[in-house]
Parts: C-alpha cells; structure tokens; sequence
C-alpha cells in the first residue's frame, strides 16, 4: 500500500473512521443545502416568524431533514461498511419498546422542572384557545414535527458518528464531543447563553453515553422527542428561545433570568440541569435493563464485529 493510499486508509484496506465521518458531515451538509436552496427558490414560508416557530413549515422540515439524515446514514453503512440501520441502534423490531420508553422519561423532564418552578411561585400557567380545527391545523402537524426534527438530530449526532469516533477515540471521549457538539449547535437560537449550552452540552454527553450502553437509537429519539413533546406542545415553555405555534397550554416562567433560564428558556435553568441529571443518570443505571441492540452496542463501544450480517 502506498504513502497516498495509507493516508485514506487503514492496514485491513478499509477507509479510515475520520474520512467516512467527513463523508457523512460532508453528505448532509450538501444535502442540507439543496433542500435550503429548493425551499427558497419555491419561495415557501420560512420556519419562524417573530419568535414563533409555524406548524406546516416546521412539519415540512421535519419530514427532509430526517429524510436525509435516514439517507445518509443508510448509504454509507452499504457503501463502506455493508451494514444496515439495525447497527446503529434502529432496528425496526425494537422500536416501539425503545422509541415508547423514551418518550415518557423524555417528557417527564420539564414536568418535573415546572411543577418544582410552579410550587415555588415562579411559575404561571393558562390554556390556550383553541378550536378544534386549531389542534387539526396547527397542534397535531407542530407535535408530528417536534418529534421528527429530534429524531434527525439524534440521527446526526448521535448515530453513525458516534460510531465512528468511538472507533477513532474510545466511547468516553466519543460522547463528549459529541455531547459538544450538541451544545454549540444551540449557540445561534435566540437568547442563547452560556449556563444553557453548558447544561445542554452536558445533558448531550450523558444521552451519547445512554445510546453507548443500550446500543439503542430509538431510546435517544423517543427521549429527545418526549422532551420537545412536553415542553413546547403540551406546556408551550420557550423552548431554545422560541415559542411553538399549537401548543396546548401557555407556560410563563417568573424570577430571576439565573433561575428561569431568562430569554433562552427553562433550559439555562438549574432546576432543569438538576432534574435532567437525576433521570439520565437513573437510566445510565438501569441501562442493563432498558430496551437496547447488541450488535449495536459493539459498534458504539468503538469495536467491530465479523459476526454482524451485512445485512442488519
């Protein structure tokens, strides 16, 4: 093997983990734009719109963006891996259990954090008018999208990529970056600040390392979703910054900025690092026990396995 081919490529003659995850990020950037560029040129309305986040667009969104992330992923496991989906943690078998699971602990998080805000006196609570061709238009299309656009971020960032830099650079520090990642892809929202990222980043990391010791991805999305689920439709808090059209209530969060997460949402809260730390890491504990993929769970511990079927 030449100097140029041992640059690509390891001894075994596969492509080197850093190069198919440039493939990966590189994929979904080109992709990303051309369904930018189309939504631009179809001249469709933008996603948010002072401060509030559109139901139908978002849904729109929802719906390509975890498209393309299900693509990609899916191509370059046949094409460099000739593996399947069910390795990453999305065998369609184990879905329901995993996906069902995490949707109720997910949401269960800022239940928690504004029952504890609302006891405290920092927390206020209406309904929001609605009709039932509002929930039709509006809350149902708003829940749909919530719930794709939190499986297309786990799929980005906690799937095939978390795979390939534990194979790079253990599990341990697979997860952090990731859970870095995770953090600082929430800087441009509005009200951004620096506890929220934290608290985000380190709420990453603990769901990376979740997935690592299941093997399930359905576990992250369904947890991911209930979370989003919860906050921005059911309680309508500013979740990262915004307000989501369609949501059945309207939570308003009282006090000082430190304690209420200010204009970035009750996500900057410390009651919300408190109550997240204390479910992740009750499911890290009980990680043996939740829905999980061992043949998933090989990859994200960084190994590879010659008895996985190229087929999974």
């Amino acid at each position: 093997m030449t100097a140029f081919a041992r640059f690509f490529r390891s001894r075994t003659g596969r492509l080197r983990p850093g190069w198919r995850l440039a493939a990966f990020v590189l994929a979904l950037c080109v992709g990303a734009g051309a369904l930018t560029g189309l939504w631009i040129g179809l001249g469709l309305p933008p996603q948010r719109f002072h401060g509030v986040v559109r139901a139908l667009p978002q849904l729109a969104s929802g719906v390509l963006v975890l498209g393309l992330a299900l693509g990609v992923t899916w191509v370059l496991l046949r094409r460099l891996e000739g593996r399947g989906l069910a390795t990453v943690g999305l065998a369609p078998e184990r879905g329901a259990r995993g996906w069902g699971l995490g949707l109720v602990l997910g949401a269960i998080t800022p239940l928690l954090v504004f029952a504890i805000l609302r006891v405290t006196g920092h927390a206020e609570i209406r309904p929001e008018p609605a009709s039932l061709a509002a929930i039709v238009r509006a809350t149902v299309p708003m829940a749909l999208a919530v719930l794709l656009l939190s499986a297309w971020e786990e799929i980005a960032i906690r799937g095939y990529p978390l795979q390939l830099l534990a194979e790079s650079w253990g599990p341990g520090a697979a997860a952090v970056a990731t859970g870095a990642v995770f953090g600082l892809l929430h800087a441009g929202n509005p009200g951004a600040n620096p506890a929220g990222l934290v608290i985000i980043a380190v709420n990453g990391v603990l769901l990376a390392w979740i997935v690592i010791r299941t093997g399930s991805l359905w576990l992250a999305c369904g947890y991911h979703g209930g979370w989003n689920l919860m906050a921005a439709v059911i309680l309508g808090l500013r979740d990262s910054g915004a307000v989501h059209e369609g949501a059945l209530l309207r939570a308003e969060l009282t006090g000082p900025a430190w304690l209420t997460g200010g204009g970035f949402g009750f996500e900057a809260s410390p009651v919300t690092a408190a109550v997240e730390l204390l479910i992740l890491g009750g499911m890290l504990r009980a990680a043996e026990r939740l829905p999980g993929h061992e043949a998933a769970r090989v990859f994200y511990a960084g190994r590879r396995s010659p008895a996985v079927s190229p087929s999974l």
